[in-house]
């Protein structure tokens, strides 16, 4: 009995000792769970590694985060005199169709930028608003060396006392440096005080930018009113660019650079210029392209109703020599130029301007739709030009002093183009320089083209007629008659005014048996050129 009662009690002994276990158990459990239900997981706690923030300081204390992706869970508004958020390292901001506000993006309001990017990282940010900033360079974001991505993100209202009114990127030396804006986008009422109302830049760095709206930005005293890129290797795709300003360049500006720069499929609408370049204006590149590119209704106070071009080769073409992609329509200059102005080049190469249709472009002073001096020489290939207007010389083109030449290749075609002074479609300055290929106008009517009387030759020379001689010298008896060479007998032949086309002008080119002939009356005399067949 004793054994067993020993027994019963060693056995009651093991059995209060697992109960004891098993409500130790459950205890710490109860905490836990208490634990988790009192600190819901923010940080790092989310089993992706994403943070989530929804104050500023949170959002601050998260981009501390090497490597994180952060996440916004609300809507983040500061006007506190906090300084921007440093981010240093590779990081990932996701907006979360979110909106960022700083609440100070108007002119005398105090300083607080979003973002400073430093340290060379790896920055994207996708999805959402980043608005009100204001600070001296990039009132939203300042790149100091470092790669910043943007998917589907708005700038809105953000200011700069000087450049780069959303965005502003430092020079650097770092390859692959620079700003990429892929899939989407919008820079919205964006302002600077210098260059760049919605993004400037400067420097060795590359800059894709593709499929982004830019509207109403505004460069008050600067140039590229809603970019200006300085020096770099640009890339911009399919963006739509309306309502922009700028002192020069509207819309757009660039300037330098020593490789090859690429505008691709976009559209310039309504942007304005109070002096040069109503969407666009570039100085000193070596090569410019614009691929497809639309110009409609921008507006200067000076030349280049939509391009303003000095001291660069500027390329504008279509990989399609079918389709007049490259359209220039209601472009207006206040003085010349009334959709392009080309001036000097430095010797590089010729500009090219091909598979292009300017349309109802206006000057106040020279050159309807294209005015090119000071040095300046064109290809002109496969354009058709239609009632361009100029309030002095040159309806449609303009060739103006010191060594200018164009060139003109392919089919070349021209109606309604007026002009209040001379040369209704071409006006020829002193010392200009035609080299003509195949020239022709709806149905065969002529082109009516004015040349001041000029010390040299004004064409190239085809066939026999040498380059640097004038072209044969032919009189007619008759007043009424003018002369130009048959190029076929290469024997003067003679034509009735209006025969050939207005001649009002003193000027004309001529279709003789289906040729192109140019005719230049400089006094009593008649210069007639042979040109090659269409």
């Amino acid at each position: 009995m004793d054994k067993m009662k020993s027994r019963g009690g060693t056995g009651g002994g093991v059995k209060c000792s697992a109960s004891v276990k098993m409500a130790a158990a459950l205890a710490v459990l109860a905490i836990a769970l208490v634990g988790i239900a009192c600190c819901p997981m923010d940080a790092s706690d989310a089993d992706d590694g994403t943070i989530s923030v929804k104050t500023w300081e949170e959002l601050r204390s998260a981009c501390g985060n090497a490597g994180a992706t952060v996440k916004l869970s609300d809507n983040i508004t500061d006007n506190s005199d906090s300084p921007a958020i440093e981010i240093a390292n590779n990081l990932t901001i996701d907006l979360n169709g979110k909106k960022i506000d700083r609440q100070r993006g108007e002119e005398g309001k105090p300083m607080g930028r979003l973002f400073t990017i430093s340290n060379y990282p790896d920055v994207t940010i996708s999805n959402g608003t980043l608005a009100g900033g204001h600070e001296e360079n990039g009132g939203c974001i300042l790149i100091q060396g470092g790669r910043l991505t943007c998917d589907n993100v708005v700038f809105e209202g953000n200011y700069a006392n000087g450049a780069g009114g959303a965005i502003y990127a430092d020079p650097s030396t770092e390859d692959g440096c620079g700003f990429y804006m892929e899939n989407g986008g919008k820079f919205l009422n964006n302002t600077s005080k210098g260059d760049g109302g919605a993004i400037g830049s400067s420097g060795h760095l590359r800059n894709h930018i593709e499929k982004v709206e830019f509207e109403g930005n505004k460069s008050i005293s600067g140039r590229g009113g809603a970019v200006y890129l300085c020096g770099e290797k640009p890339f911009t795709m399919y963006c739509t660019f309306k309502n922009n300003s700028a002192v020069n360049g509207g819309a757009f500006c660039f300037e330098g650079g020593w490789e090859m720069t690429l505008l691709e499929g976009n559209r310039y609408e309504g942007n304005s210029a109070s002096e040069n370049g109503g969407a666009m204006a570039v100085y000193d590149s070596p090569m410019f392209t614009m691929l497809e590119s639309i110009f409609i209704g921008n507006t200067a106070k000076l030349d280049g109703g939509a391009i303003f071009s000095q001291n660069t080769c500027l390329q504008v073409f279509s990989d399609d020599i079918d389709v007049k992609a490259n359209q220039f329509k209601d472009n207006k200059a206040d003085k010349s130029g009334g959709a392009i102005r080309i001036s000097g080049q430095n010797g590089m190469l010729s500009s090219l301007l091909s598979c292009i249709t300017f349309e109802g472009n206006q000057a106040g002073d020279e050159g309807g739709a294209l005015y090119a001096n000071d040095g300046t020489d064109i290809e002109l290939e496969d354009a058709v030009f239609t009632g361009n207007h100029a309030a002095k010389n040159g309806g449609a083109i303009l060739v103006g002093e010191k060594e200018n030449s164009i060139t003109i290749n392919g089919t070349i075609k021209a109606s309604d183009n007026t002009a209040d002074g001379a040369g209704p479609n071409v006006y020829f300055a002193a010392d200009s320089k035609f080299i003509a290929g195949n020239f022709l106008n709806g149905d065969g009517c002529s082109i009516g083209v004015v040349l001041e009387n000029q010390e040299r030759d004004f064409t190239s020379g085809f066939g026999d007629i040498p380059s640097n001689d004038p072209a044969k010298t032919f009189k007619s008896d008759d007043p009424n008659y003018y002369v130009a060479a048959d190029p076929d007998t290469k024997e003067a032949k003679t034509f009735k005014s209006g025969s050939g086309g207005d001649m009002s002008g003193g000027n004309t080119l001529l279709i003789v048996g289906g040729v192109i002939a140019v005719l230049a009356i400089v006094g009593i005399a008649v210069y007639a050129v042979k040109i090659r067949k269409p």
